[in-house]
Protein backbone atom coordinates (compact mmCIF):
# COMPACT_ATOMS: atom_id res chain seq x y z
CA UNK A 1 0.00 0.00 0.00
CA UNK A 2 1.36 3.60 -0.53
CA UNK A 3 0.39 5.94 1.38
CA UNK A 4 0.20 9.79 1.13
CA UNK A 5 2.97 11.64 2.49
CA UNK A 6 4.23 14.83 3.92
CA UNK A 7 7.39 17.31 4.08
CA UNK A 8 7.97 17.98 7.72
CA UNK A 9 10.03 20.65 7.61
CA UNK A 10 7.24 22.56 4.46
CA UNK A 11 4.16 20.79 5.25
CA UNK A 12 3.72 19.91 1.83
CA UNK A 13 2.85 16.44 -0.17
CA UNK A 14 5.13 14.88 -2.77
CA UNK A 15 3.71 14.71 -5.84
CA UNK A 16 3.74 12.20 -8.75
CA UNK A 17 2.52 14.14 -11.73
CA UNK A 18 1.09 11.84 -14.39
CA UNK A 19 -0.29 13.59 -17.98
CA UNK A 20 -3.47 12.52 -19.11
CA UNK A 21 -3.52 13.13 -23.03
CA UNK A 22 -7.23 12.19 -23.13
CA UNK A 23 -10.40 13.30 -25.35
CA UNK A 24 -11.66 9.35 -25.24
CA UNK A 25 -14.65 9.94 -22.98
CA UNK A 26 -16.17 13.00 -25.71
CA UNK A 27 -16.52 11.03 -28.76
CA UNK A 28 -19.44 12.73 -29.93
CA UNK A 29 -20.11 16.74 -29.39
CA UNK A 30 -20.61 17.75 -25.59
CA UNK A 31 -24.39 18.07 -24.88
CA UNK A 32 -25.85 21.10 -26.12
CA UNK A 33 -22.67 22.01 -28.02
CA UNK A 34 -21.77 22.88 -31.53
CA UNK A 35 -18.06 21.76 -30.82
CA UNK A 36 -16.28 18.85 -29.86
CA UNK A 37 -13.77 18.16 -27.32
CA UNK A 38 -10.58 18.28 -29.69
CA UNK A 39 -7.79 20.29 -28.24
CA UNK A 40 -8.48 18.45 -24.42
CA UNK A 41 -5.92 16.61 -24.74
CA UNK A 42 -3.62 19.21 -24.83
CA UNK A 43 -3.93 20.39 -21.69
CA UNK A 44 -1.54 18.19 -19.48
CA UNK A 45 2.07 19.73 -21.00
CA UNK A 46 0.00 23.45 -21.00
CA UNK A 47 -0.33 22.92 -16.80
CA UNK A 48 2.35 21.20 -15.97
CA UNK A 49 4.78 23.38 -17.81
CA UNK A 50 8.40 23.53 -17.06
CA UNK A 51 7.95 26.44 -14.72
CA UNK A 52 5.33 24.95 -12.82
CA UNK A 53 7.21 21.85 -12.64
CA UNK A 54 10.15 23.61 -11.50
CA UNK A 55 7.94 24.64 -8.45
CA UNK A 56 7.86 21.46 -6.85
CA UNK A 57 12.13 20.78 -7.42
CA UNK A 58 13.20 24.42 -6.02
CA UNK A 59 12.45 26.85 -3.39
CA UNK A 60 10.75 29.98 -4.65
CA UNK A 61 10.68 31.96 -1.39
CA UNK A 62 12.26 34.54 -2.96
CA UNK A 63 14.15 34.70 -6.62
CA UNK A 64 17.58 34.32 -5.51
CA UNK A 65 16.74 31.31 -3.62
CA UNK A 66 14.92 29.59 -6.48
CA UNK A 67 17.83 30.51 -8.58
CA UNK A 68 20.05 28.84 -6.51
CA UNK A 69 17.95 25.64 -6.33
CA UNK A 70 17.43 24.93 -3.04
CA UNK A 71 15.73 21.96 -2.40
CA UNK A 72 11.62 21.84 -1.98
CA UNK A 73 9.96 18.60 -2.44
CA UNK A 74 12.40 15.39 -3.33
CA UNK A 75 12.25 13.89 -6.65
CA UNK A 76 8.32 15.40 -7.98
CA UNK A 77 8.35 13.18 -11.35
CA UNK A 78 6.29 12.79 -14.06
CA UNK A 79 4.99 10.40 -16.11
CA UNK A 80 1.98 10.10 -19.00
CA UNK A 81 -0.41 7.85 -20.82
CA UNK A 82 -2.11 8.24 -24.07
CA UNK A 83 -5.45 7.54 -24.68
CA UNK A 84 -6.83 6.44 -27.75
CA UNK A 85 -8.69 9.09 -30.03
CA UNK A 86 -12.20 8.49 -29.62
CA UNK A 87 -12.35 8.42 -33.67
CA UNK A 88 -10.43 5.66 -34.19
CA UNK A 89 -12.71 3.53 -31.77
CA UNK A 90 -15.45 1.37 -33.31
CA UNK A 91 -18.55 2.04 -31.83
CA UNK A 92 -18.98 -1.79 -30.74
CA UNK A 93 -15.73 -1.23 -28.73
CA UNK A 94 -16.29 2.02 -27.03
CA UNK A 95 -16.65 0.82 -23.68
CA UNK A 96 -14.42 -2.24 -24.31
CA UNK A 97 -11.90 0.19 -24.68
CA UNK A 98 -12.14 2.61 -22.08
CA UNK A 99 -12.49 -0.15 -19.60
CA UNK A 100 -8.99 -1.65 -20.91
CA UNK A 101 -6.89 1.68 -21.33
CA UNK A 102 -8.27 2.82 -18.06
CA UNK A 103 -7.07 -0.22 -16.51
CA UNK A 104 -3.51 0.10 -18.05
CA UNK A 105 -3.35 3.57 -16.82
CA UNK A 106 -4.15 2.89 -13.38
CA UNK A 107 -1.72 -0.26 -13.78
CA UNK A 108 1.14 2.80 -14.88
CA UNK A 109 0.12 4.44 -11.78
CA UNK A 110 0.07 2.01 -9.23
CA UNK A 111 3.90 0.50 -10.65
CA UNK A 112 5.18 3.89 -10.52
CA UNK A 113 4.13 5.47 -7.49
CA UNK A 114 6.36 5.51 -4.72
CA UNK A 115 6.08 5.34 -0.98
CA UNK A 116 5.35 8.90 0.44
CA UNK A 117 4.36 10.15 -3.15
CA UNK A 118 0.30 10.98 -4.27
CA UNK A 119 -0.48 11.07 -7.87
CA UNK A 120 -1.41 13.91 -9.04
CA UNK A 121 -3.42 13.90 -13.10
CA UNK A 122 -3.93 16.37 -15.40
CA UNK A 123 -5.81 15.63 -18.29
CA UNK A 124 -7.95 15.39 -20.64
CA UNK A 125 -11.72 15.07 -20.50
CA UNK A 126 -12.80 14.04 -17.24
CA UNK A 127 -13.59 9.98 -17.63
CA UNK A 128 -9.78 9.86 -16.84
CA UNK A 129 -11.32 10.06 -12.96
CA UNK A 130 -12.62 6.25 -13.50
CA UNK A 131 -8.94 5.06 -14.03
CA UNK A 132 -7.49 7.11 -11.06
CA UNK A 133 -9.84 6.12 -8.57
CA UNK A 134 -9.62 2.50 -9.73
CA UNK A 135 -6.16 2.63 -8.85
CA UNK A 136 -6.68 4.18 -6.09
CA UNK A 137 -9.09 0.74 -4.93
CA UNK A 138 -6.64 -1.47 -5.48
CA UNK A 139 -3.80 1.00 -3.22
CA UNK A 140 -6.63 1.14 -0.53
CA UNK A 141 -9.54 0.38 1.01
CA UNK A 142 -11.82 2.14 -1.05
CA UNK A 143 -14.49 2.10 1.66
CA UNK A 144 -12.24 4.15 3.57
CA UNK A 145 -11.91 6.97 0.75
CA UNK A 146 -13.93 9.94 0.64
CA UNK A 147 -14.13 11.50 -3.07
CA UNK A 148 -14.88 15.01 -3.08
CA UNK A 149 -15.52 16.30 -6.61
CA UNK A 150 -15.95 19.56 -7.72
CA UNK A 151 -18.05 19.88 -11.38
CA UNK A 152 -20.76 21.88 -13.12
CA UNK A 153 -21.81 18.56 -14.24
CA UNK A 154 -22.96 15.40 -11.89
CA UNK A 155 -21.52 12.94 -14.21
CA UNK A 156 -23.55 10.00 -12.83
CA UNK A 157 -25.29 9.05 -16.21
CA UNK A 158 -25.53 5.50 -17.59
CA UNK A 159 -25.69 4.84 -21.17
CA UNK A 160 -29.36 5.23 -22.59
CA UNK A 161 -29.26 2.02 -23.83
CA UNK A 162 -29.55 0.65 -20.13
CA UNK A 163 -30.44 3.64 -18.04
CA UNK A 164 -33.33 2.55 -15.98
CA UNK A 165 -34.78 2.67 -12.37
CA UNK A 166 -36.92 5.62 -11.12
CA UNK A 167 -34.24 8.12 -11.42
CA UNK A 168 -33.36 7.47 -15.27
CA UNK A 169 -29.88 9.14 -15.95
CA UNK A 170 -28.60 8.58 -18.98
CA UNK A 171 -26.47 10.73 -21.17
CA UNK A 172 -28.05 12.44 -24.32
CA UNK A 173 -24.59 12.87 -25.84
CA UNK A 174 -23.33 8.81 -25.37
CA UNK A 175 -19.93 10.54 -24.09
CA UNK A 176 -18.24 8.69 -21.02
CA UNK A 177 -17.22 12.10 -19.53
CA UNK A 178 -20.47 12.20 -18.24
CA UNK A 179 -20.65 8.78 -16.82
CA UNK A 180 -16.99 7.98 -15.24
CA UNK A 181 -17.94 9.16 -11.59
CA UNK A 182 -20.61 7.09 -11.32
CA UNK A 183 -19.04 4.10 -12.07
CA UNK A 184 -17.08 4.45 -8.88
CA UNK A 185 -19.64 4.01 -6.59
CA UNK A 186 -22.57 2.25 -8.41
CA UNK A 187 -23.63 -0.29 -10.68
CA UNK A 188 -22.57 0.96 -13.63
CA UNK A 189 -24.32 -1.63 -16.11
CA UNK A 190 -21.60 -2.42 -18.51
CA UNK A 191 -19.57 -5.59 -17.50
CA UNK A 192 -15.95 -4.17 -18.51
CA UNK A 193 -16.75 -1.08 -16.90
CA UNK A 194 -18.00 -2.36 -13.58
CA UNK A 195 -14.84 -5.04 -13.71
CA UNK A 196 -12.33 -2.69 -13.34
CA UNK A 197 -13.63 -1.45 -10.25
CA UNK A 198 -15.45 -4.30 -8.57
CA UNK A 199 -15.03 -2.69 -5.09
CA UNK A 200 -16.48 0.70 -5.22
CA UNK A 201 -16.51 4.23 -3.21
CA UNK A 202 -19.28 4.30 -0.96
CA UNK A 203 -22.14 6.96 -2.18
CA UNK A 204 -22.00 8.22 1.31
CA UNK A 205 -18.71 9.17 1.27
CA UNK A 206 -18.85 11.17 -2.03
CA UNK A 207 -19.15 14.61 -1.69
CA UNK A 208 -19.83 16.81 -4.78
CA UNK A 209 -19.57 20.19 -5.09
CA UNK A 210 -21.59 22.34 -7.86
CA UNK A 211 -24.82 21.42 -8.77
CA UNK A 212 -25.82 24.66 -10.68
CA UNK A 213 -29.55 24.98 -11.02
CA UNK A 214 -28.78 28.34 -13.04
CA UNK A 215 -26.94 26.40 -16.06
CA UNK A 216 -28.24 25.42 -19.24
CA UNK A 217 -29.32 22.19 -19.54
CA UNK A 218 -29.77 21.45 -15.95
CA UNK A 219 -30.84 18.48 -14.73
CA UNK A 220 -33.31 17.89 -12.02
CA UNK A 221 -33.20 13.97 -12.14
CA UNK A 222 -29.60 13.65 -11.82
CA UNK A 223 -29.43 15.49 -8.71
CA UNK A 224 -32.59 13.38 -7.44
CA UNK A 225 -30.29 10.60 -8.12
CA UNK A 226 -27.61 11.93 -6.31
CA UNK A 227 -29.89 12.52 -3.75
CA UNK A 228 -31.26 8.86 -3.41
CA UNK A 229 -28.12 7.37 -3.16
CA UNK A 230 -26.90 9.63 -0.44
CA UNK A 231 -24.16 11.72 -1.90
CA UNK A 232 -23.18 14.97 0.09
CA UNK A 233 -24.42 18.13 -2.00
CA UNK A 234 -22.87 21.24 -1.80
CA UNK A 235 -24.43 23.91 -3.84
CA UNK A 236 -23.31 27.15 -4.77
CA UNK A 237 -26.00 28.73 -3.22
CA UNK A 238 -24.66 26.93 0.15
CA UNK A 239 -21.47 28.52 -0.63
CA UNK A 240 -23.07 31.79 -0.47
CA UNK A 241 -25.20 31.76 2.24
CA UNK A 242 -22.06 30.34 4.76
CA UNK A 243 -18.95 29.15 3.33
CA UNK A 244 -17.23 28.77 7.12
CA UNK A 245 -20.16 25.56 7.56
CA UNK A 246 -19.39 23.99 4.19
CA UNK A 247 -15.60 23.46 5.63
CA UNK A 248 -17.04 22.36 8.82
CA UNK A 249 -18.96 19.61 6.35
CA UNK A 250 -15.77 18.55 4.97
CA UNK A 251 -13.88 18.62 7.99
CA UNK A 252 -16.78 16.28 9.65
CA UNK A 253 -16.56 13.74 6.45
CA UNK A 254 -12.85 13.90 6.74
CA UNK A 255 -13.04 12.68 10.26
CA UNK A 256 -14.51 9.94 9.47
CA UNK A 257 -11.79 8.42 6.46
CA UNK A 258 -8.24 7.43 6.03
CA UNK A 259 -7.91 9.08 2.17
CA UNK A 260 -9.61 11.65 0.07
CA UNK A 261 -9.32 11.69 -3.64
CA UNK A 262 -10.33 15.03 -5.19
CA UNK A 263 -11.35 15.75 -8.41
CA UNK A 264 -11.87 18.78 -10.52
CA UNK A 265 -13.87 19.79 -13.31
CA UNK A 266 -12.27 23.09 -14.28
CA UNK A 267 -15.62 24.09 -15.39
CA UNK A 268 -16.38 24.20 -11.85
CA UNK A 269 -15.75 27.72 -12.46
CA UNK A 270 -17.54 31.00 -13.58
CA UNK A 271 -16.73 31.44 -17.13
CA UNK A 272 -14.93 34.62 -15.96
CA UNK A 273 -12.56 32.68 -14.02
CA UNK A 274 -12.22 29.71 -16.35
CA UNK A 275 -13.05 30.52 -20.03
CA UNK A 276 -11.33 27.94 -21.35
CA UNK A 277 -13.30 24.55 -21.26
CA UNK A 278 -16.05 22.94 -23.22
CA UNK A 279 -18.70 24.20 -21.17
CA UNK A 280 -18.59 27.70 -19.46
CA UNK A 281 -20.91 30.06 -18.01
CA UNK A 282 -22.00 32.76 -15.53
CA UNK A 283 -23.29 29.63 -13.32
CA UNK A 284 -20.39 28.34 -11.39
CA UNK A 285 -17.85 29.18 -8.77
CA UNK A 286 -15.25 31.75 -8.25
CA UNK A 287 -12.07 31.39 -6.24
CA UNK A 288 -12.89 32.45 -3.15
CA UNK A 289 -16.03 29.56 -3.13
CA UNK A 290 -13.41 26.95 -4.30
CA UNK A 291 -9.98 27.29 -2.60
CA UNK A 292 -11.03 27.39 1.09
CA UNK A 293 -12.27 24.24 0.44
CA UNK A 294 -9.14 22.82 -0.77
CA UNK A 295 -7.34 24.02 1.87
CA UNK A 296 -9.45 22.24 4.33
CA UNK A 297 -8.84 19.21 2.15
CA UNK A 298 -4.91 19.78 2.59
CA UNK A 299 -4.95 20.44 5.59
CA UNK A 300 -6.36 16.98 6.61
CA UNK A 301 -3.30 14.98 5.59
CA UNK A 302 -5.16 12.80 4.04
CA UNK A 303 -4.46 13.65 0.32
CA UNK A 304 -4.37 10.13 -1.70
CA UNK A 305 -5.04 11.61 -5.34
CA UNK A 306 -5.84 14.68 -7.09
CA UNK A 307 -7.06 15.08 -10.81
CA UNK A 308 -7.73 18.07 -12.90
CA UNK A 309 -9.60 17.95 -15.77
CA UNK A 310 -11.63 19.54 -18.97
CA UNK A 311 -9.13 22.96 -19.40
CA UNK A 312 -9.28 22.56 -23.47
CA UNK A 313 -6.06 25.41 -24.77
CA UNK A 314 -8.29 24.88 -28.14
CA UNK A 315 -11.58 25.60 -27.82
CA UNK A 316 -13.22 27.44 -29.92
CA UNK A 317 -13.75 31.77 -29.62
CA UNK A 318 -11.34 32.13 -26.64
CA UNK A 319 -8.33 34.01 -26.88
CA UNK A 320 -4.77 33.38 -25.75
CA UNK A 321 -5.26 35.74 -22.51
CA UNK A 322 -8.43 33.36 -21.91
CA UNK A 323 -6.46 30.25 -22.15
CA UNK A 324 -3.49 31.34 -19.48
CA UNK A 325 -5.91 32.95 -17.46
CA UNK A 326 -7.64 29.16 -17.22
CA UNK A 327 -4.71 27.30 -16.99
CA UNK A 328 -3.73 29.82 -14.57
CA UNK A 329 -6.70 29.16 -12.47
CA UNK A 330 -6.18 25.23 -12.73
CA UNK A 331 -2.85 25.32 -11.33
CA UNK A 332 -4.27 27.41 -8.36
CA UNK A 333 -6.40 24.42 -7.63
CA UNK A 334 -2.81 22.18 -7.88
CA UNK A 335 -0.94 24.45 -5.65
CA UNK A 336 -3.59 24.94 -2.76
CA UNK A 337 -3.95 20.66 -2.34
CA UNK A 338 -0.16 20.31 -2.45
CA UNK A 339 0.53 22.85 0.11
CA UNK A 340 2.36 25.41 -2.03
Amino acid sequence: MVVQMTNKTTNKTIPHFYKAYTRLGTRNNPSGQDHSSKGVETAPDKVLSLFFLDVFKCSNENLLSWYKGSPRWPGSEVDEFHFSDPEKVPDGEYYETIAKESRQFGTLINSTLKAGEIPCVVGGDHSFTYATIGALAQRVDPKRVLVVQFDSHFDFCQPEEIASGRFKVSSPSGNFHGMGSRACFDKFGIDCIDAYIPNKVSPKNWVYVGDFKGEEGYDFVESQFAASKGIEVITKENLEADLGRSQKLLEERLAYVDFVHVTVDIDVYHRNVAPATGISGNWGLRERQVLPLLYTIARSGKLAGVDLAEINPQVPNVSAEDVAQTVAAGQEILYALLGR
